[in-house]
């Protein structure tokens, strides 16, 4: 019998990664019951060792309910967050870095990467609603059906990436319609964009 859940897992390890960067230290025990809403630290345990024993963590118990600073096992490479990108109509990009965060090799891979919040509801059938964090592997270029970040003009937005001969259609994950039976969301269609990247993955807001 399986004795956890995938998305719960994904958030204590979601939430021990940020704990880290935020606070330069591991969370305790305690703490990761509370945040991700455990009944008890009995549960918090097993799933600390199901991490572990992925290799995606390394346990080094000091008390009763530490856990090691040097938490994420092997190599690190750090990310910038660098902002808002629309989930909708574009914005202008922020390119202020709001910071960096350092993240296992094995999990994001080691190439260039930079983080994005994500603003609007036009992507939520691709599973990215607003508040989360993307994860974009710098390219500038991408295939047919990839989440590209695009940057129209000064503005940059996340969408569908769907080249077509002479144009480019960037598609959003949204099919709501309004009560006349328009789309709420409709594509964005350029003769030409400059990708700054490919989505490759998303840390939900918890």
């Amino acid at each position: 019998m399986k004795l956890y859940d995938e998305d719960k897992l994904n958030r204590v390890f979601e939430f021990i990664t940020r704990y880290q960067a935020d606070q330069g230290k591991s969370p305790t025990y305690r703490q990761i019951m509370h945040h991700c809403k455990f009944s008890n630290i009995g549960t918090v345990y097993r799933y600390i060792k199901v991490l572990k024993d992925r290799g995606m963590i390394k346990k080094d118990e000091r008390g009763s309910v530490a856990i090691d600073e040097n938490l994420l096992k092997g190599e690190t490479v750090t990310i910038p967050l660098v902002g808002s990108v629309a989930c909708g109509a574009p914005i202008t990009a922020i390119e202020n870095i709001e910071g960096n965060f350092p993240l296992p090799v094995d999990f994001f891979g080691k190439g260039e990467r930079f983080m994005l919040r994500a603003k609007g509801s036009s992507m939520i059938e691709k599973g990215i609603v607003d508040g989360d964090v993307l994860f974009v592997r710098k390219q500038e270029t991408a295939e047919a059906g990839q989440i590209v970040i695009a940057l129209i003009d000064e503005d940059a937005t996340a969408k569908i990436f769907l080249p077509r001969k002479d144009k480019v259609i960037l598609r959003a994950a949204n099919s709501s319609t309004d009560k006349n039976g328009n789309r709420l969301y409709p594509d964005i269609v350029v003769k030409e964009c400059r990708i700054l990247g490919v989505v490759d993955n998303v840390l939900h807001r918890l």
